[in-house]
């Protein structure tokens, strides 16, 4: 039968775990337990068990409050047998307490994720908002088109369009909760309204980051004014929404597009927190790559994001 895709461990031997739990087959029928077992199994196979188990209890503790009920709603009403049900039970919380309810909302997921800025694009006019708590206003330059359709589905929320001007981007200035150096997150969403031109989502001066599309439409990430670091296995040449996404934690590197790991080879390089100012829409080196387009639900991380995070921000996001 289907099992969820996740941080579950599929048991596949008779086993135990210390004295919390026995699963094991009795008369035939898969079953689970509380027992007092001995401290060493009896086993290679009931240690492997053992050990398996333990790691993925340990992982999905670790795992963020966002990530939790993202599994949490994921597994609900899944066709799961045998032991795999009954793992699932435990790291569920069906067996031990419950996690928190589901954050159904993409906003609430990306805030309990700790975002350091968080521009959700919503505004009438003038400056943009940031909804991380962190102050870091990205003040308008030029003029942008307020009150476009938004990419995050069941969401009134508004977006803004910028028109390939050099002249339009907003700009939020330089501050501590913004100097992620090497390891950090990028999430936006974007809708090209052109292809063929170097386009710039967001960006940080020389040797920070740069998220853009190069003219072969190709989605690619690079310390700003110095070298390329990777770029997508994908175009994307249409006009829909797409949430694109770089996470970096030194040299592990990854670039997403609608939840999928689109990266090709990684040249690393590695990101300075350069004291500069952040740009949206345009390229803080050159001054020019301008976007051009619709930006919405831009957010910045000091971590870097599991592929887990991703994807259940993209299925928040739009519906899936």
């Amino acid at each position: 039968m289907a099992k969820v895709k996740g941080p579950l461990f599929s048991v596949d031997a008779w086993g135990n775990f210390g004295g919390v739990l026995v699963y094991q087959r009795r008369r035939g029928e898969a079953t689970v337990y509380p027992y007092t077992v001995p401290v060493n199994p009896n086993t290679l196979p009931q240690q492997g068990v053992r050990t398996s188990f333990a790691a993925a209890t340990s992982d999905w503790n670790a795992l963020p409050p966002a990530s939790k009920a993202w599994w949490w709603y994921k597994a609900q009403g899944a066709r799961l047998s045998g032991y795999n049900m009954y793992v699932q039970n435990y790291l569920l919380g069906l067996i031990a307490p419950p996690p928190p309810p589901p954050l159904l909302t993409y906003p609430e997921s990306v805030l309990a994720l700790g975002p350091v800025a968080y521009w959700r694009m919503g505004e009438v006019s003038g400056n943009l908002a940031d909804e991380s708590g962190n102050v870091n206003t990205a003040v308008a330059n030029g003029e942008a088109s307020y009150g476009v359709a938004g990419a995050i589905a069941g969401d009134s929320d508004k977006a803004v369009s910028l028109a390939r001007h050099q002249l339009d981007y907003f700009e939020a200035a330089n501050s501590g909760s913004l100097n992620t150096a090497d390891v950090f997150s990028l999430v936006a969403w974007v809708k090209k309204a052109s292809n063929g031109y170097h386009m710039t989502i967001i960006s940080r001066g020389t040797n920070g980051y740069q998220l853009f599309f190069e003219t072969t439409n190709y989605l690619r990430f690079m310390k700003a004014g110095v070298a390329y670091v990777v770029s997508s296995t994908i175009t994307i040449t249409d006009t829909g929404y797409h949430m694109v996404a770089v996470t970096k934690d030194g040299a592990d590197v990854h670039l997403y597009i609608d939840g999928d790991d689109v990266s090709g080879t990684v040249t690393n390089a590695t990101i300075v927190a350069t004291g500069g100012v952040v740009q949206l829409g345009l390229d803080k080196v050159a001054g020019d790559q301008p976007w051009d387009g619709s930006l919405d639900e831009i957010a910045v991380f000091a971590t870097a994001l599991s592929a887990g995070d991703i994807l259940a921000l993209w299925e928040l996001g739009s519906g899936a």
